[in-house]
């Protein structure tokens, strides 16, 4: 008999062997050897083709069932890359040697399933569990083909089967608890991750399930603990780090939620993390580093998400005053359901840059659309009205605000505490480092709204900057995104009714607190008549919610609010500043 393969055994350890599922003595092909020497490890195909060749000189069962066991682990190999060609060569190979057994029926219903086969699939995967009854793994994968189809009962029966046959295999009350949730069963969900959690505490999976449920049911305080609880088991989890920042966002922890959001771009850079960093970044007045993130987040983006980026960084680039930049991503949001949006970004940007002719062009046109209605009229009159916002100011605040911008076009925070204190204006919570929801210094976002006039993205990082200075974070910065949107509305020649404001803004609100957010849905509760607002006192921010809500519903006049006594004097001084801003529809008459 002639010399048909030259073969090697190679003599394992049996631990190793153990390990990897090898014969001790394995055979390996004398042209293969070198590939073991040079990676010192045994490659699929080396393992196969020494089997094979074992398989063919002695027919021997011994090798026979690894060679069977090793056709598996590449026909899994190739599926999971989708090349079903080799994957169904192999499952075949296997089928050859080692029969239909409940194995070929369970891996030929995974190719099935890959290809779309969904019914043949769930036959194979019947006759797996036929003729092994045993086999949770097969009970497994028909929980996971009924689920994808819906078919919600028999999933859950599959499951739990599985379940019964390895209590140990924790993945099934994943799945289930995903059918619940699908079914909005959302107490039986939360029970079954909670016991994942009890036969493994370290299961990140759970973890990840459970924020996002209680994040869904609005129960916030319990996801930022379970998720903080999983983050110490798993600190590098990208997806906790994204959920949980989500959770602080709407708690009102927007400097929390930005390293959250720091931390898992690092970890996983991905479009749809870096949108949500150059939002935060937004949110807590980082205009520079939104945009530099947002850019990069278009880099990679995906054709899901590439608009919406577009449209983020059209309106930053209108918020930083960038022309350029605004003009370039209005181009590309061009006939595109963002294209009106990116329109009014970009006729503000123009506003800023003094761009008055192209500005009023734009203007017409969003006239034509129905938004922004009464803008061509205001740049119009844009002199009268500049004058008008200016007469309205407090010279105590904006000069000492004038004063305290430095060459970037920033607000230097301790030479604003002490230009207002030359003006006898004290705001101590400018120079402390903690959070704090005292209501001194609104008046100073008052009048620097008023200061920035008509220009968009001055009075965006005004009104940011000084929340952030003032409040640091928490309730102050929705105060402040609050005032800033009513402002606007009237500035910019909306003058929405209650309703209408309040439905525009609410959404955006739910992303900065959600409490306040819930609070301002909920307005009709909280309005105070014009006799009760004289003896009202202010004593918290969610009052100056109250007060810009109840002005809005009563609409008292200016000679009634100048011509009353007010207990708390804040409050004369909040409703005269919303009244003047009602009053610029007479200029535009």
């Amino acid at each position: 008999m002639g010399l048909k393969y030259a073969i090697v055994y190679l003599d394992l350890k049996p631990e190793y062997a153990k390990l990897y599922n090898l014969p001790i003595k394995m055979p390996v092909l004398v042209e293969d050897i070198k590939k073991v020497t040079d990676k010192n490890k045994l490659p699929l195909e080396v393992i196969l083709r020494g089997l094979e060749a074992q398989y063919e000189i002695s027919k021997d069962d011994y090798y026979k069932s690894y060679l069977v066991y090793f056709y598996y682990e590449a026909f899994k190999k190739a599926l999971n890359k989708n090349d079903f060609e080799n994957a169904n060569f192999y499952l075949n190979n296997a089928k050859k040697i080692g029969g239909e057994d409940y194995r070929f029926n369970f891996y030929r219903a995974l190719l099935l399933k890959k290809s779309n086969q969904e019914e043949l699939a769930e036959l194979e995967l019947k006759e797996s569990i036929l003729k092994n009854p045993n086999f949770y793994l097969g009970h497994f994968e028909l929980g996971n083909l009924m689920f994808e189809r819906k078919i919600y009962e028999e999933a859950l029966e599959a499951y739990k089967n599985a379940l019964e046959l390895n209590p140990e295999f924790v993945i099934p009350h994943l799945k289930i608890a995903d059918i619940y949730i699908e079914n909005g069963l959302f107490s039986e969900a939360i029970e079954e991750l909670n016991e994942i959690l009890k036969k493994d505490p370290n299961f990140s999976a759970a973890y990840v399930r459970l924020g996002i449920l209680f994040n869904q049911l609005q129960r916030f305080e319990d996801a930022l603990q379970i998720q903080e609880k999983g983050l110490a088991k798993d600190p590098e989890n990208y997806e906790l780090l994204y959920n949980i920042a989500y959770t602080y966002a709407k708690l009102g922890r927007h400097s929390e939620a930005t390293k959250r959001l720091e931390k898992a771009a690092k970890i996983h850079e991905e479009d749809f993390i870096l949108h949500e960093l150059a939002i935060s970044y937004r949110n807590i007045g980082e205009y520079i580093n939104a945009f530099k993130t947002a850019k990069k987040a278009l880099e990679i983006s995906s054709d899901e998400n590439k608009e919406l980026i577009l449209l983020l960084l059209v309106k930053l680039a209108a918020i930083i005053g960038d022309i350029e930049e605004t003009k370039k991503y209005y181009n590309l949001l061009k006939n595109t359901k963002f294209e009106i949006s990116a329109k009014t970004f970009y006729m503000f940007s123009l506003l800023s840059n003094d761009d008055i002719d192209m500005a009023k062009k734009i203007s017409l046109e969003l006239h034509n659309y129905g938004i922004y209605g009464n803008m061509y009229l205001i740049i119009e009159h844009i002199d009268n009205y500049i004058d008008y916002l200016e007469n309205c100011t407090n010279k105590n605040f904006t000069e000492a605000l004038i004063d305290s911008f430095d060459e970037y076009g920033d607000i230097d925070k301790l030479g604003l505490y002490r230009n207002l204190k030359k003006n006898n204006i004290e705001i101590l919570s400018l120079v402390k480092d903690d959070i704090n929801e005292d209501i001194n210094g609104i008046e100073l976002l008052l009048n620097a709204y008023l200061l920035s006039g008509i220009d968009y993205g001055l009075s965006e990082r005004v009104s940011t900057l000084l929340a952030k200075y003032v409040w640091k974070d928490g309730k102050g910065m929705l105060i402040s995104r609050f005032l800033l949107r009513y402002y606007q509305d009237r500035v910019f020649g909306n003058f929405s009714s209650l309703d209408v404001f309040v439905n525009d803004i609410v959404e955006e609100m739910k992303d900065l607190n959600f409490e306040l957010a819930r609070f301002i849905s909920d307005y009709e509760l909280h309005l105070i008549d014009f006799d009760e607002l004289l003896e009202y006192t202010l004593t918290n921010l969610e009052d100056i919610i109250k007060v810009i809500l109840s002005y809005m519903h009563i609409q008292p006049t200016l000679n009634e609010i100048l011509g009353s006594s007010f207990e708390d004097e804040r409050i004369k001084k909040i409703l005269l500043w919303a009244k003047q801003l009602d009053e610029l529809i007479k200029i535009l008459k």
